[in-house]
């Protein structure tokens, strides 16, 4: 995928993102009700509202292009994929959601060839907003769901950088509810002087 086209769908996903933080924050004001998936995991009405968003939005962003999403696959229904599909979890941390933690987030990856190549990370309630704007670049900004924004250039997106990670003193961030004894094995095998449990 070259640099316009990365663009061109990071600023169509935009208002898509927007459009389902919305809901999102207009559930999380007014209180949830949960109910449980076949693997035992809570669901909500955003949940499903926002997938909704979602899904209609890449079918007019990128259209042909296969979703896998996570309501969808828990109710039986995964596309055939190929080399190129999208990957949605509509409301990653439904449990902090329903508990009135603000971290949850709206995550959207188009994965080639098994990797993936671009992303969208949106935690509404914080506001933090992340998307990839080109090959091996990305940007943050500050985005609140109620801003009337029509571009990206009107997000003040701030370009990513990182660090050359240190072998000999690596971090690592956990889940605050997921650490096992696989992840602690995984852990194990690297030189962790820094870990933090993040939602």
């Amino acid at each position: 995928m070259h640099a316009a086209e990365m663009k061109e769908l990071a600023e169509g996903l935009l208002s898509v993102a927007l459009a389902a933080a919305r809901v999102q924050m207009a559930h999380f004001a007014a209180g949830v009700t949960a109910e449980t998936k076949a693997d035992r995991s809570p669901v909500t009405v955003a949940d499903r509202q926002s997938e909704d968003i979602i899904l209609a939005g890449l079918a007019r962003v990128a259209p042909g292009i296969p979703v896998v999403s996570e309501e969808a696959a828990a109710a039986g229904h995964t596309p055939q994929t190929g080399d190129l599909f999208f990957l949605v979890d509509p409301l990653d941390g439904t449990k902090p959601f329903i508990r009135g933690s603000p971290q949850f987030t709206i995550n959207i990856a188009l994965v080639a060839m098994r990797k993936p190549i671009f992303g969208l990370v949106y935690a509404p309630a914080i506001p933090d907003f992340y998307v990839t704007t080109g090959p091996h670049e990305a940007g943050a900004a500050r985005l609140p769901p109620t801003q009337a924004v029509q571009s990206l250039a009107d997000c003040n997106l701030q370009p990513l950088r990182t660090r050359v990670p240190d072998p000999n003193a690596i971090g690592a961030l956990t889940s605050q509810t997921h650490v096992n004894s696989a992840t602690q094995r995984f852990l194990a095998q690297y030189h962790v002087v820094e870990s933090r449990a993040v939602s």
